[in-house]
């Protein structure tokens, strides 16, 4: 009887310890948590600012080979620059200026395509980490909003 009562009293006082203790244990957590996830949020936030400067700098090059017109010619100057190396262009002078001018900015459209490519990477590598954190929280019972 004696062993009963104490064995009932230990739990009185230890598993509410127990309890108090992984409470505590599981806010520290949480608090490290919800501070790994701020920090992953700005570095996606960032991320995404750059690749958009990225897009904003490809998409500069890609109008000017693809989209705007070159010259007195109602084509661009990708399809300009083709037609002079396959001999339909509009006259040697022409032809000099559009493939020099399409060689200049293929060049850099290629560098800039490079850098988006990378930035869009970056990108998708901190939203994954981002959710990684997000789903580590969720399943800890941490509160987001916190």
């Amino acid at each position: 009887m004696i062993k009963i009562r104490l064995f009932v009293l230990m739990g009185v006082f230890v598993i509410p310890a127990m309890l108090a203790s992984s409470a505590i244990g599981q806010d520290v957590y949480c608090e490290t948590a919800m501070s790994q996830l701020k920090e992953a949020s700005s570095q996606y936030k960032n991320s995404r600012r750059e690749e958009r400067k990225a897009f904003q700098n490809w998409d500069q090059y890609y109008k000017e080979l693809h989209s705007f017109t070159y010259e007195a010619t109602d084509q661009p100057l990708a399809v300009s620059a083709e037609k002079c190396k396959q001999g339909d262009g509009l006259g040697k002078a022409f032809c000099k200026g559009a493939i020099q001018k399409y060689d200049e900015i293929s060049a850099k459209e290629a560098a800039a395509k490079v850098e988006l490519d990378a930035a869009k990477a970056k990108t998708a590598e901190a939203r994954h980490s981002y959710n990684y954190l997000v789903n580590q929280a969720d399943e800890q019972g941490c509160n987001k909003k916190k």
